[in-house]
């Protein structure tokens, strides 16, 4: 990913409620880092009519997600260090402050999230279902609830809610690697945007509410269809 660059766009329906831009490499804020070991969140942007209702949760998500996605631990992001509301963000999303560096006159906090999969419960995750005929269908549900290797039990709840959306048969399902896979099915970003909202707790409330998800996903809730093509 060194020196390249994606957008990525959050939808409510057919409106664009908000864009990001994920970077593989920021020379002039960070030239004493290794470029390989980190993306670099920059230019989030959100439209007025949706401030205020998860879409930058949702957008980090995402740009979490493809960070992960091309084997990089870190998200990385620089912002001005005049500008409290910013850096209070950050903080909300989990990043930790490394320092701040001028360049040119311009003062910027520099500010670092690790990313880690597998043993992280609150990961949401997408499971890919291909049915008997060849057509292949997507779910969302929280990930990693059960054990942090073995995908059996995650899989056998996605399974036993498949009828619920009409689904009898099936040849194959599997967890995909990361949210990335399905980034293009009908309903993928007001799926990301439902858990973007419910984001888990931390500390001494998060083994109850892991204990209160893993019964919800056994009963075949908290599992977000993405939809048929148009």
């Amino acid at each position: 990913m060194q020196g390249e660059w994606r957008v990525v766009g959050c939808f409510a329906g057919d409106a664009l409620a908000g864009v990001a831009l994920l970077q593989g490499s920021v020379e002039l804020w960070w030239w004493d880092r290794p470029t390989d070991e980190a993306a670099y969140a920059h230019k989030v942007v959100v439209s007025r009519a949706f401030a205020g209702t998860g879409v930058v949760k949702a957008l980090f998500a995402q740009m979490e997600s493809s960070t992960l996605g091309v084997k990089r631990a870190l998200l990385r992001l620089d912002t001005p260090a005049h500008r409290p509301p910013l850096i209070a963000l950050c903080e909300r999303l989990e990043f930790t402050t490394i320092d701040e560096r001028t360049v040119g006159g311009l003062v910027a906090r520099r500010v670092k999230k690790t990313l880690t999969r597998g043993c992280d419960v609150e990961d949401v995750i997408a499971v890919r279902v291909t049915l008997e005929d060849g057509e292949s269908l997507a779910f969302m549900t929280w990930g990693r609830l059960f054990d942090a290797v073995d995908e059996t039990e995650i899989l056998d709840a996605v399974e036993k809610a498949l009828p619920t959306y009409g689904i009898r048969a099936w040849s194959t399902i599997a967890v995909c690697d990361n949210l990335g896979e399905v980034a293009n099915e009908r309903y993928f970003y007001e799926a990301l945007l439902s858990f973007a909202w419910k984001a888990p707790p931390s500390g001494k409330r998060h083994a109850s509410w892991q204990s209160k998800k893993r019964k919800l996903v056994k009963a075949g809730r908290n599992i977000y269809f993405l939809g048929r093509p148009k």
